[in-house]
């Protein structure tokens, strides 16, 4: 795992206003846990820390230049989110997802965005409508300063943007935490600049139909282009997930 040059507290400083979470020490114990959390599960999303790979509260805590405390806090944190696993007398380890897992999650994505984006077509003010487009407008402008991984960033605000047009807060919730449980092995699927290319124009043909006011049509495009980047995916997936 690499380090964190200068320490924790090159990172973050701590809030003079900053309260105690209930049951825990001081302000500054409060905070440091959250930031060793934070840049914990920001390894884990760009693949610093691999899946299966083992990570302890000493080596945590020597890294980022914190106590065993903090280091305990974040790990238990990320353990009961799902993002690590804990193996009696052993420790913890990354999650390895399954196929199966991968699979799973797919199909839940299908099913929340073809909702969601018909709920757009149909019932979305058009100011609504017009900032999506505004905001996929002013990306295609930015589009010969951006690498491959803020296309995928990108790629990830565009559904949440068609989600909330909506109006339907939970359903943005729910796709937020898929898109994020699906943007390890994306990541890396986005360092392939073809996927970048087709998925700004199927973003496009998706905007136009929602726009269009083409409720049935947006809901079959975007599941169609949501299963291509399944099938993208799920070679990747092969390499890097475990066999169920």
């Amino acid at each position: 795992m690499g380090t964190v040059d200068g320490g924790l507290d090159s990172l973050v400083r701590v809030s003079s206003g900053a309260r105690p979470r209930e049951g825990q020490g001081t302000p500054g114990r409060v905070f440091r846990a959250e930031s060793v959390y934070n840049v914990l599960k920001e390894r884990i999303l760009n693949y610093q820390l691999r899946p299966a790979q083992r990570i302890g509260e000493i080596q945590v805590g020597n890294e980022l230049g914190v106590s065993r405390t903090p280091a305990r806090e974040a790990l238990r944190r990320l353990e009961q989110e799902g993002w690590l696993i804990l193996v009696p007398r052993q420790g913890y380890y990354v999650r390895a997802y399954t196929l199966r897992e991968f699979d799973e999650i797919y199909d839940l994505r299908v099913a929340i965005e073809r909702h969601a984006s018909r709920t757009a077509a149909e019932f979305a003010p058009l100011a609504s409508l017009s900032r999506v487009a505004e905001d996929w407008g002013a990306l295609e402008a930015r589009q010969p300063a951006m690498t491959l991984l803020d296309w995928l960033d990108a790629d990830e605000t565009f559904h949440t943007l068609v989600a909330e047009a909506g109006g339907n807060r939970r359903l943005v919730a729910m796709l937020q935490r898929i898109n994020e449980r699906l943007r390890i092995i994306r990541r890396i699927d986005y360092t392939r600049p073809e996927r970048a290319t087709l998925t700004r124009a199927e973003h496009l043909e998706i905007l136009e139909l929602i726009q269009a006011r083409r409720a049935a049509a947006a809901a079959d495009r975007m599941e169609q282009h949501i299963l291509s980047s399944k099938e993208s995916v799920r070679a990747l997936a092969q390499i890097y997930f475990v066999q169920e």
